[in-house]
């Protein structure tokens, strides 16, 4: 049986990003890996990554920034390039890496 990953959040930033990524349509529900830059990083270098640092900020910003910035809003979710790294981060952690969230109290 593998491990259970859990991820400390807030039960508004999970939904926000949750939501979003429904709404456009987005999903890496069946992805083993991702290319950040030209960077692949698969799923086990994924889950290695999140066990050091659950948001993952031992991968390089610059690497997450040239992935968000190949999000194609459509021009109708006027997101920020932060807010397309955090729904990028939210895919890689829940649907590559398989995390679980555990909402923190407010």
């Amino acid at each position: 049986m593998s491990e259970k990953l859990i991820k400390k959040t807030s039960k508004e930033h999970y939904e926000k990003y949750e939501n979003l990524a429904q709404k456009m349509g987005i999903s890496y529900k069946r992805g083993q890996e991702i290319y950040l830059g030209s960077y692949k990083f698969t799923k086990k270098e994924l889950i290695e990554k999140f066990k050091e640092d659950s948001v993952l900020n031992n991968i390089s910003l610059t690497l997450w920034d040239r992935r968000a910035g190949t999000i194609d809003t459509n021009h109708s979710y006027h997101l920020s390039l932060a807010e397309k790294v955090c729904l990028l981060k939210h895919l890689v952690t829940y649907d590559i890496i398989g995390a679980m969230p555990e909402f923190e109290e407010p």
